[in-house]
């Protein structure tokens, strides 16, 4: 029966080490690459929305110049300004409060994809590490 130099045993480690290594790059690699994806998606349906917006708000304010010519007809001028005034602030402050929940949503599911690849990433070290001591980390 032949017997392994001892030498052949460091060097399968040191590939098997490497090999982890490259694995793990890779891994980030393709991670950091879905992210850029969803990013690109991201901006382009935001700029839809944009785009969306731009002709809502156009329609909004030819819809308030007809309610503001409704209102002229029941009450005087500077109280229908006032009560459209009061409408568009109180939209306003509910709008805003949707929006920061809805971001703080957005960063709570990006902070859990961040532990998540940290989490990999960390095992998958420590797994190479007790692998053997000679691996490349």
């Amino acid at each position: 029966m032949t017997q392994a130099p001892e030498g052949g045993a460091r060097e399968a480690a040191a590939r098997l080490g490497q090999d982890t290594a490259d694995l793990v790059r890779a891994e980030v690699e393709r991670r950091r690459d879905d992210l850029m994806a969803t990013v690109w998606r991201s901006s382009t349906a935001l700029a839809l929305f944009g785009g969306a917006a731009g002709c809502g708000l156009l329609a909004v304010a030819m819809g308030e110049v007809a309610v503001l010519r409704g209102l002229e007809k029941v009450m005087p001028r500077g109280r229908a300004a006032l009560v459209l005034t009061t409408f568009h602030v109180a939209s306003a402050v509910g709008l805003a409060l949707a929006g920061r929940r809805a971001m703080e949503r957005a960063g709570a599911a990006a902070q859990a994809a961040l532990d998540k690849t940290s989490d990999d990433v960390r095992s998958a070290r420590d797994e190479a590490a007790s692998a053997g001591p000679d691996l490349p980390i």
